[in-house]
């Protein structure tokens, strides 16, 4: 049996300040949420108020989906959103992938994923995997 794939989110940079309040401290609410494989749920972070470079405790942010079969490639989607009341506008995202070759990704980042010693590792792009 193959163990867990575990997705932890240390925190984002430069997002762009998305509310439009009179209050000059009122940005935007971050909130990242991933899609792993077909037939797993959608995993989120807690939502990081006012905050346009939010940092979350390791292992505040992390997410569990299944393994794959061995050698089947895997993609997750991590979308960045700023939520608000009665809504959630996009910041970013990016495509988490390992094995297989790159999906059509339209506006997404690619961001492959290795593992060394272990622990998964972002490769190309920019990738904040926090504290360690």
């Amino acid at each position: 049996a193959s163990a867990d794939l575990v997705l932890c989110i240390g925190g984002a940079d430069g997002l762009p300040d998305t509310d439009q309040g009179a209050d000059p401290r009122d940005l935007s609410d971050v909130r990242v949420t991933v899609r792993g494989p077909p037939g797993s749920s959608p995993c989120a972070t807690p939502t990081a108020a006012n905050d346009l470079a939010p940092r979350w405790a390791p292992g505040e942010a992390c997410c569990t989906f299944p393994a794959p079969d061995s050698g089947t490639p895997t993609t997750l989607l991590a979308r960045v959103t700023d939520e608000d009341v009665f809504r959630a506008e996009a910041l970013g995202g990016a495509a988490l992938g390992a094995g297989g070759a790159r999906p059509p990704l339209g506006q997404w980042a690619w961001v492959g994923l290795t593992e060394r010693g272990g622990l998964p590792e972002a490769e190309g792009g920019e990738a904040d995997s926090g504290p360690g």
